[in-house]
């Protein structure tokens, strides 16, 4: 008698090609029942546990047509989707879909696409993990919102998220990159804050935020940065940033610390750098240089109050005073 594992009378079997291993049979059986591969002369298990790679029904509508239901219509999921029915039941099964999809708060097909746009726009400003995860956690509480479909709110969503994460990002920054209007991105920002619930104050971009990337892209040493950013918070609480281009604050500040740091001899760039000059720090801030000097004229005049208190006694010690500082 065979050695078989099933029990089941309608097991269904076929003759294949294969040699037995104990008896150098060839007349083996494959048990589809119990997934073995079987000897029938000796009744050998020469294999079990094997996978059935056929077709799990036929479709006899075409004759002997071994398909499933339909091809795979996506290649890299392979997902299949049943064919036919009128476009009126079509349309039926769609509106069950979205109202099953209300009731349980499943939006897959909306929120994934969202989630795919909005890691490819934050590979394109270089974000960290953690910022497009706040991005993506922002997004879930406004994706609902009709006006959230437009490309300029997924801008929007990432400026905020940038702020969230203390990433110095600005909206013509971010607008220019994806070639939208920062008008549109402004106005995105605006209509989303109050949704998310947000402190506008929380995302007001301040001169003081933007001096790190100035500094980092200019190569400045660490001392000279922290003095920066000292003299742009400054200005902030002596209201010397009223009205002012937050890119404008931090390359000016950035310069009045690169003069103050230069005569107290502290270390201005990092090996390797080239030499910074006030057209490169311009620039680097994207603003022209007559901007960045007219407002550096005003910090200067009020550079007893900016500079920061060590740094003045270097000076003094290497010296120069503060109050005698040349700009020429």
């Amino acid at each position: 008698s065979l050695k078989t594992r099933s029990s089941d009378p309608k097991m269904t079997s076929t003759i294949i090609q294969n040699k037995c291993y104990e008896c150098q049979s060839f007349d083996v059986i494959v048990d589809f029942g119990a997934g073995d591969i079987i000897c029938r002369s000796c009744g050998v298990i020469i294999t079990d546990h094997i996978i059935d790679e056929s077709p799990e029904w036929n479709n006899y509508v075409q004759g002997q047509d071994k398909s499933r239901c339909s091809g795979a219509i996506d290649s890299k999921t392979s997902a299949t989707f049943l064919r036919g029915g009128s476009k009126i039941q079509l349309e039926r099964l769609e509106s069950i879909q979205k109202k099953s999809n209300k009731k349980f708060g499943l939006n897959v097909a909306t929120n994934g696409s969202i989630t795919g746009q909005l890691k490819k726009m934050a590979e394109l400003l270089r974000l960290t993990e953690s910022t497009v995860e706040i991005a993506e956690i922002l997004s879930r509480k406004v994706e609902n919102l009709a006006a959230f479909k437009k490309s300029e709110s997924l801008a929007a969503i990432l400026y905020i998220a940038c702020k969230k994460d203390n990433i110095s990002r600005t909206i013509p920054e971010i607008a220019a990159i994806f070639n939208f209007e920062k008008k549109k991105v402004a106005k995105a920002c605006k209509f989303l804050i109050p949704h998310l619930k947000l402190n506008l104050m929380e995302l007001e971009v301040r001169g003081d935020h933007l001096v790190p990337k100035i500094c980092g892209s200019l190569g400045v040493h660490m001392s000279a940065c922290n003095t920066a950013k000292h003299i742009a918070m400054k200005t902030s609480e002596l209201s010397l940033d009223d009205g002012i281009n937050p890119n404008v604050i931090a390359a000016s500040s950035t310069w009045l610390a690169l003069i103050c740091c230069d005569k107290a001899g502290v270390c201005l760039i990092d090996k390797g750098n080239d030499p910074v000059s006030r057209e490169l720090v311009a620039e680097t801030a994207s603003i022209t240089v007559n901007k960045m000097m007219k407002y550096f004229y005003v910090l200067y005049n009020q550079r007893m109050k900016l500079v920061p208190e060590n740094l003045c006694k270097e000076m003094e010690i290497n010296g120069t005073k503060l109050e005698a500082l040349s700009i020429t």
